[in-house]
């Protein structure tokens, strides 16, 4: 796998991916709460059970 990164110079190629990763990993660690919160929510509830659904 090949991956170029350009940037305008006022950081690193490097530096721009680890952000850019640093960023993703954040961002789906915060959906993947919402989505155990808004489980456990329905658990709780007993949605789900009786013919409702996720939406």
């Amino acid at each position: 796998m090949e991956l170029r990164v350009q940037t305008d110079g006022t950081i690193t190629p490097k530096a721009a991916l680890v952000g850019a990763c640093n960023e993703l990993v954040k961002d789906l660690g915060s959906l993947s709460r919402e989505f155990t919160k808004e489980f456990e929510l329905r658990k709780i509830t007993g949605a789900g059970e009786h013919g409702g659904d996720f939406m």
